[in-house]
């Protein structure tokens, strides 16, 4: 509570606001007290409650949010599919503890459930926040109910920023077999000769078949990814 800008009363103050409330003039008072700087770290990384929100500034913490999710889908986007899970769990963990008050995320395990570990629906939409403004997503409040543990809330998340899964930074460009061996057999000698290939290709024309050079290339179509590129760099080990 005193980490989202709410101080705890005093037995002393309490019982002086109350009589102060039986004398106001305003017919609904909410006497508490308030750190303004726990506010202001609070609004910084979004996280202040709706209620409080016009007692701080919000205009930096938009900003911060923003750069935070780009970082985030930045760096998930170069991912592989194993990275992206390690990675939106480590950010599951970290603002779990954070909320908890935990130094370290080592104090949250993965497999364990959030309520077994002190979650209560409070703290529970304190992680949807912080959450929803590290990803730059609009997250439900029920989120940790729904995904009960951080596997499995890291596994949520990453069906929604990652849909397709992303693709592993060594899958190569993705160009289909059939165009490849289309553009290898009918491409001409000068246009390879430009593009400095010529020497890699020239011995798979010369190893293909005898006969003319249309047989060749009809030899070169035939050949899978593997094959052209294992010959190309046979002949160039040579």
């Amino acid at each position: 509570m005193a980490r989202g800008g709410v101080v705890g009363l005093s037995a002393e103050e309490g019982t002086a606001l109350f009589d102060a409330t039986l004398h106001a003039p305003h017919p609904v008072v909410l006497p508490m007290k308030l750190d303004f700087t726990a506010l202001r770290a609070e609004a910084a990384d979004g996280s202040v409650p709706p209620l409080l929100r016009r007692l701080v500034r919000q205009g930096r913490r938009t900003a911060r949010a923003g750069g935070g999710a780009d970082a985030l889908a930045e760096r998930l986007a170069r991912a592989g599919a194993a990275d992206q899970e390690q990675i939106l769990l480590d950010l599951v963990r970290q603002e779990a503890a954070a909320v908890l008050g935990h130094s370290s995320a080592a104090t949250v395990r993965p497999d364990l459930a959030f309520k077994e570990v002190g979650f209560d629906s409070l703290t529970s939409v304190e992680l949807r926040n912080r959450l929803a403004n590290r990803s730059g997503l609009r997250l439900p409040a029920t989120l940790t109910f729904d995904n009960p543990t951080p596997t499995a809330l890291a596994g949520y998340l990453r069906s929604v920023l990652c849909p397709e899964g992303g693709p592993a930074p060594d899958d190569g460009p993705g160009v289909p077999e059939a165009e490849l061996r289309r553009v290898l057999a009918t491409a001409p000698l000068d246009r390879l000769r430009d593009l400095g290939v010529l020497d890699a290709v020239r011995p798979l024309l010369d190893d293909a078949v005898e006969g003319p050079a249309d047989g060749a290339a009809e030899a070169l179509a035939g050949m899978d990814v593997d094959d052209l590129v294992a010959r190309a760099m046979s002949k160039a080990g040579k």
